[in-house]
């Protein structure tokens, strides 16, 4: 279970971090792609201007023959990094006359578009000189009626697409590098942290919410240290009373309330300084560590005396047994435990004697846990 809440917790890790630098990178090329399209857009401007300004009708109507046309445009290709500049004239009879080359394929569909439509076209295209960013402008007559030419523009997209080939291979030797940092940073973290929390987990009565055996067998261990260091150690070991009458007679959902609410009066009286063990069913055990003698015999008796309501006015009824380490006679902490034990359950064997005397008094009828606790 461990390993796969770690396992699940890379993917999660990895995918998120996929998600993120993918959209990073693709809000990047989007972003200046059209910084790009934008800046070539400025440029047709300048270069549309300036054929407009400096070309008359006549060197558009005379363009095979006209040598100073060309030069013009050859000026203009050098100052503006236009990959290919070059004009079209249409004359009265549709024949088509260019300073370049003729459009063929998706640009000659582009180009006709141009002219029927009298409209600026604008595409990107993959042609066998490369990545292109291609533009038609229409060129009309002295009375804006008819098409007499078309200014085409070619804008190499080459190291524009290079650079993003590039930054794509660098982002991804990030991002994989990335990952596998932060997977290993990850996988050894959450294994230390998921040591932790089983730790704690398998360490927790779940009904209690107290410590269960097995962190007292650990603690045991611990005491064991502690004993060779010198540290006083008590311990105090405690056995429910009649949870098995009020389990039969009122039923288990009673009974776990019988024996939280026991738990509670234990832990108000040990506070915060030590931990509360649930060691069985109906059994505790508390491990004082440096407590001095004389403070533990006083939460002793003061639980001794206590009568609080665990449940259904039936008061805190508990055997109690303590131990204090004995050098002389203990070797380990698990010592000090037995010694306790017995302590605990002659404890309860004089409560039973207590209770018995008690009755003998008594003149008015028994209640029916009464009498159960008697045959119990």
């Amino acid at each position: 279970m461990k390993r796969k809440l770690i396992k699940r917790s890379l993917i999660i890790l990895i995918l998120s971090i996929l998600f993120i630098a993918s959209s990073i990178t693709g809000l990047y090329y989007v972003f200046t792609y059209q910084l790009f399209i934008d800046d070539i857009n400025i440029k047709a401007n300048i270069a549309r201007n300036y054929i407009f300004n400096n070309i008359t009708y006549e060197d558009i109507y005379s363009i095979r023959e006209s040598e100073k046309i060309r030069y013009k445009i050859d000026n203009l290709e050098s100052t503006t990094n236009i990959s290919n500049l070059y004009i079209i004239s249409i004359d009265e009879n549709g024949q088509r006359y260019s300073t370049g080359e003729f459009p063929t394929g998706e640009l000659l569909e582009e180009f006709n578009y141009s002219i029927q439509e009298k409209t600026y076209v604008s595409e990107t295209h993959i042609t066998e000189n490369g990545r292109i960013y291609n533009i038609f402008w229409p060129l009309l007559d002295e009375n804006d009626n008819e098409v007499i030419g078309v200014v085409a523009m070619e804008f190499s997209l080459d190291h524009i697409y290079s650079s993003y080939q590039q930054m794509f291979t660098y982002s991804s030797t990030l991002i994989i590098s990335l990952i596998l940092l932060l997977s290993v940073f990850t996988y050894f973290s959450m294994n230390k942290s998921t040591e932790d929390i089983y730790k704690r987990l398998s360490f927790l009565d779940i009904l209690t919410g107290y410590k269960n055996r097995m962190a007292f067998e650990h603690q045991l261990s611990v005491c064991d240290s502690l004993i060779k260091e010198g540290k006083n150690i008590a311990i105090m070991t405690f056995d429910l009373n009649n949870l098995k009458v009020f389990n039969n007679l009122m039923g288990h959902k009673i009974g776990d309330e019988y024996i939280k609410n026991s738990a509670n009066v234990i832990a108000k009286h040990i506070g915060n300084q030590e931990e509360l063990y649930r060691i069985g069913g109906d059994e505790y055990v508390v491990v004082f560590t440096g407590m001095k003698n004389t403070s533990v015999l006083k939460i002793l008796n003061n639980l001794k005396n206590d009568k609080t309501e665990v449940i259904d006015k039936w008061g805190f009824n508990c055997a109690i047994g303590v131990a204090f380490y004995d050098s002389e006679n203990d070797k380990t902490a698990n010592d000090i435990y037995i010694r306790a034990d017995k302590a605990m359950y002659e404890h309860k064997k004089q409560m039973k004697e207590e209770y018995l005397a008690g009755l003998n008094k008594r003149t008015i009828p028994l209640t029916i846990i009464e009498e159960h606790i008697l045959i119990h």
